[in-house]
């Protein structure tokens, strides 16, 4: 898999927030109908820590998908809706 393919930065986290939350409700509906049953309880509280874990790796995937910022200051002439910037180019407004 490439380095920063869609299929990194959109559909394996996407898919692993729908199985994880699927599971989280399919375990709190367990946990519920088996309501003194410690294994499915535990089982609701790493499945919540997985939704938290998936929540940031999706946060950080944003972040870095994120382009940086450009800055460009005007050095040049500025006439008749022409901008000639520093390096030479021309840009119409």
């Amino acid at each position: 898999m490439a380095q920063g393919s869609a299929t990194r930065r959109v559909i394996a986290p996407t898919i692993a927030m729908a199985v994880v939350l699927s599971g989280t409700a399919i375990t709190i509906n367990l946990a519920t109908g088996w309501m003194n049953n410690l294994w499915a309880w535990l089982g609701v509280v790493l499945l919540t820590a997985a939704t938290a874990a998936v929540s940031y790796w999706l946060y950080k995937a944003q972040d870095q998908a994120q382009p940086a910022s450009v800055e460009r200051s005007v050095t040049g002439d500025v006439s008749n809706s022409t901008v000639i910037i520093g390096d030479g180019n021309q840009v119409q407004r």
